[in-house]
């Protein structure tokens, strides 16, 4: 009997020993990679590398690789290497890139929700800092919310986000745009979102790549455009413009988030302290870009009155036939598209205002 338990205890041993073995080498095919694994990223824009948001990547970049200590090789794409601004969705979608810039709206109904970020403004609105903080709040720390949820359903997910101060009207002749009838027979470069808000007034909207803005303008195709007054000099559109009406508090009428997206399957392979540089990083670029408008505008100002260009400005107390329009105009917009939404668009529409509002003074 002793024999048989010497026996038993010994068999019980080798089994368990063998079991531990097993759930090692089950454990050790399964474990995360080691921390000395170099996170290669691609991050693309349309951008040219010469111009300021170009420069901001090039900054943010730096910023994530020395960051990284040496575990994130990041690589900035410039001037559509990787994609088109046409394609830049559904490329990184499909992994051509890991991650690109992206304007809402761009390419007319790719996302749904978002586009209500594109929509005319209701009421009084921040400058850029303000609202940048108010939609990275709704995008970015709201849980649950759709606006991620209908990029994941694409493979995608937001990195950040930023808004640019309000989008106003900026023509090749001289015609102040004071009023919505103001607009009566301009065709101006914009998002497909505004069509419907700037055909209220006998305007047209024509959705283009940013590569076209100025010879659509030089060769006549559109009078003008519907952006953000940085965005003239950038371009350098304000070689040819004649005239500038500005709007209200943040000097427009509607704004147009902006951004950089994620392939959703690269993006939840990444360590979350490595996810979490890649988005300071690239949030710092967003912020330097805030700054950098904020300068060429305030010397823009200077220059186009230098040059002879009318600037008329519509202060927010004269801002309310455009609110009243606007508030029409999102109402349908908001109703029209609830049809085919499953998500609450009126309750995310009116979040949105109230962030807007929280941050007015940022």
């Amino acid at each position: 009997m002793k024999k048989k338990t010497v026996f038993a205890l010994g068999l019980a041993l080798i089994l368990a020993l063998s079991s531990v073995s097993a759930l090692a080498s089950s454990e050790s095919s399964t474990k995360p990679e080691s921390d000395d694994t170099v996170y290669k990223i691609s991050i693309g824009t349309w951008d040219s590398e010469a111009i300021p948001s170009g420069q901001a990547l090039v900054h943010a970049v730096d910023y994530i690789n020395e960051k990284g200590g040496g575990r994130i090789e990041a690589t900035p794409y410039f001037s559509e290497t990787l994609l088109t601004a046409a394609d830049a969705l559904t490329g990184t979608a499909q992994g051509l890139c890991d991650i690109h810039y992206w304007q809402i709206d761009l390419v007319a109904g790719t996302t749904p929700v978002a586009s209500m970020l594109t929509l005319p403004f209701t009421q009084a609105m921040p400058k850029s800092q303000g609202l940048t903080n108010a939609v990275r709040e709704l995008i970015l720390e709201t849980g649950d919310n759709p606006f991620q949820a209908e990029m994941a359903d694409m493979n995608l997910t937001w990195v950040t986000v930023k808004d640019p101060d309000g989008m106003s009207v900026h023509l090749v002749k001289d015609q102040p745009v004071y009023e919505l009838k103001d607009l009566q027979g301009l065709k101006l470069e914009g998002v497909a979102e505004m069509n419907g808000y700037v055909a209220l007034g006998g305007g047209t909207i024509v959705v283009m790549a940013p590569t076209d803005f100025y010879t659509s303008m030089e060769k006549g195709v559109v009078d003008g455009c519907l952006h953000h007054l940085a965005l003239t000099d950038i371009f350098a559109t304000n070689e040819l413009t004649k005239s500038h009406t500005l709007y209200g508090v943040n000097s427009g009428i509607h704004c147009c988030t902006v951004g950089f997206v994620a392939n959703l399957d690269f993006w939840n392979s990444l360590p979350e302290d490595i996810q979490q540089i890649v988005r300071e990083g690239l949030q710092l670029s967003e912020d330097e870009m805030i700054a950098a408008d904020n300068a060429i505008v305030d010397d823009l100002m200077t220059r186009l009155v230098d040059e002879g260009q009318m600037i008329y400005e519509v202060p927010e107390e004269e801002m309310t036939s455009w609110y009243e329009a606007g508030d029409k105009f999102v109402n349908e917009w908001l109703e029209e598209r609830q049809k085919t939404s499953q998500y609450d668009l009126r309750m995310w529409y009116d979040k949105y205002m109230e962030l807007a509002t929280k941050h007015m003074d940022d």
